[in-house]
């Protein structure tokens, strides 16, 4: 089969579970509004923002080592014992981080909340979603990096959203708003474990138990280091949009906080093609660079930039004209943050035109240029937030964001072109195969 219809037919398969993901995570996030007032939604959603962070943190960067060595060693028989090595130490660093956060957000909420308070049993509850949601992203990396794409995103993306949907659904329609954040949060946790556990026995590359472990492969200086560059990578990248949320409903309100969670996620529609391509283009990557197929790295780039921005630029044209009233299907006065979508969308479709700029970086051992530029970028974002929000409301949340975006995915498409000499972006259409120079040696 030939690198295009690989991809393609790869990437099909991708995008069919994360279009199916894509259309449930809205309806499960639609699901709980309806179950909920816009208050209560507004502290599960500033609760879920605070989990996913701390889950970010906890997979420790093992996710995206996971793509990068797996894929690295797969089909190589005399890697089995190397690949179970990695694999049980990559679950014993995602549970001791996890258990550590989960700890620390439990200890936080009683020394400074009011017990009993919705806040609080909310976090209380978001708390226990850290360690479940960590070894969920955990294996689903590890099932990608070996190949098994399916059984890799569908636990997650269709089995427990599509669960959660329908609970959510079957209680709004018969009781109506009667949840509370804490309960909504006690209930998607449940589902969540339940898939994850599911996904681990039907698998023998995340039966941990099973595994062979050396204890002083912990001790690996190398291993350290590259999983800190990681870690530090997907936390910043992924922190900043739900910090945004966090960001408002203490500057504002909890209703404002909803009506603001709801945009970013229908905004981040824009970025579905991309993501999806992304999933079968990162170990393909890595592959084809350890090979030293440039040519083939080019053409899996292009073929993620090009797509994506179409998609992308589709996406946004159905914002333009419909977002009001998908924000209107959260419930009343959500269309409130229509302004805000508009501008974090435009922003979207600019990452989509930049490729996958961040795999190529990291697949290519050049994590190190990457994490730079994006705490650079975020780091400026993260501090300008409070700032803008203060100033400007939801909007001046939603410029943070989209600042943010557009300024990392120029330094890394300019990094991409100087280092690996690979021009990920849309732009390679018109200046050649790469755009750039090849790399000094």
């Amino acid at each position: 089969m030939s690198l295009v219809a690989r991809i393609v037919q790869s990437s099909l398969a991708a995008m069919a579970i994360k279009v199916g993901g894509a259309g449930l995570s809205y309806l499960m996030f639609v699901a709980l509004a309806q179950t909920m007032t816009p208050v209560q939604f507004g502290y599960f959603s500033v609760a879920f923002s605070i989990a996913a962070i701390l889950a970010k943190i906890a997979v420790g960067g093992q996710g995206q080592l996971a793509l990068r060595e797996l894929a690295r060693l797969a089909g190589q028989s005399e890697a089995k014992d190397a690949r179970e090595r990695f694999v049980t130490r990559a679950y014993a660093a995602v549970f001791v981080l996890a258990v550590v956060l989960c700890g620390a957000l439990l200890g936080a909420v009683r020394l400074l909340e009011v017990p009993g308070s919705s806040a609080s049993n909310a976090l209380l509850v978001a708390a226990l979603f850290v360690p479940v949601m960590a070894v969920s992203e955990l294996q689903t990396s590890i099932l990608r990096a070996h190949g098994a794409l399916v059984l890799g995103l569908g636990p997650r993306e269709i089995l427990w959203r599509g669960a959660l949907c329908a609970v959510c659904f079957w209680i709004a329609l018969g009781a109506g708003p009667v949840l509370t954040a804490a309960q909504g949060f006690l209930i998607s946790v449940g589902l969540l474990a339940l898939a994850t556990l599911g996904q681990m026995l039907a698998s023998p590359h995340i039966r941990v138990w099973r595994q062979a472990f050396s204890w002083r492969s912990l001790g690996d200086r190398a291993w350290i280091g590259v999983s800190s560059q990681f870690a530090s990578t997907g936390v910043v990248t992924f922190a900043a949009p739900m910090l945004s949320v966090v960001v408002v409903g203490l500057f504002l309100s909890p209703v404002a906080a909803g009506a603001f969670f709801a945009a970013l996620r229908t905004a981040q529609v824009i970025n579905l093609l991309l993501m999806a391509m992304g999933l079968v283009a990162s170990p393909l990557i890595s592959r084809a660079y350890g090979a030293g197929d440039l040519a083939q790295v080019r053409l899996i780039c292009l073929l993620c930039a090009a797509t994506g921005a179409g998609f992308a630029a589709l996406a946004f044209g159905g914002m333009v004209v419909f977002g009001d009233a998908v924000l209107g299907f959260f419930g009343e006065g959500y269309d409130r943050a229509y302004d805000a979508l508009l501008l974090i969308s435009a922003a979207y479709v600019v990452n989509a035109a930049c490729g996958p700029n961040g795999a190529l970086l990291e697949m290519t051992a050049h994590q190190g240029t990457f994490l730079r530029i994006v705490v650079l970028t975020n780091g400026l974002g993260i501090l300008a937030l409070p700032l803008l929000t203060w100033a400007f409301g939801a909007m001046g949340a939603a410029g943070a964001i989209a600042g943010t975006l557009l300024g990392w995915n120029i330094l890394a498409v300019i990094a991409c072109r100087r280092q690996v000499g690979v021009d990920p972006s849309i732009l390679s259409l018109l200046t050649g195969a790469s755009g750039a120079r090849r790399p000094a040696p």
